[in-house]
C-alpha cells in the first residue's frame, strides 16, 4: 500500500492532470502460485495463449502467465462492475521500441492520449 500511494504521489506531482482517486489495499490471490516458484499452473498457459492471440502480448510460462491469469480470473468474475482493470506488464526484458514508434497517440483510447507525446 505504502509504494502505491508513494507512487501516485509522484506520478501526481508530475502531472496534475492525473486525477484525485482513493486508493484501497491491493487484494492478493494465493491461489495462482501453483506448483512453487518458477513453476507453470495451467490457468497461466491458458491466460498466456490468450494474451498472445487477442493483444499480441507475450508471456513467459510462470511469473507473468500466472498474473494474467489472476487478472482474467478477476474480470471474467467481477466484469466492469468495480470500474477499470489495470494490467501494469513490467520488468520485461523484451525491447519494445521499435514497436512504440509504430504506435500513433490517435490509437491509444482518448483518456491515454493527453499523456503521450509523439517524438
Amino acid at each position: 500500500m505504502k509504494l502505491m500511494e508513494r507512487t501516485y504521489r509522484y506520478l501526481k506531482a508530475h502531472c496534475p492532470a492525473i486525477p484525485s482517486l482513493r486508493l484501497v489495499p491491493p487484494v492478493i490471490l494465493n491461489e495462482y502460485f501453483g506448483g512453487g516458484y518458477g513453476v507453470p499452473i495451467p490457468q497461466g498457459t491458458h491466460a498466456a495463449g490468450e494474451f498472445k492471440e487477442k493483444e499480441k502480448i507475450t508471456l513467459e510460462e510462470t511469473y507473468t502467465a500466472k498474473t494474467a491469469a489472476a487478472v482474467l480470473e478477476h474480470c471474467r468474475r467481477y466484469g466492469s462492475d468495480e470500474g477499470p482493470v489495470l494490467y501494469w506488464h513490467t520488468l520485461n526484458s523484451v525491447d519494445l521500441s521499435s514497436r512504440a514508434r509504430e504506435v500513433s497517440p490517435q490509437d491509444l483510447p482518448a483518456a491515454l492520449r493527453g499523456f503521450v507525446e509523439k517524438t
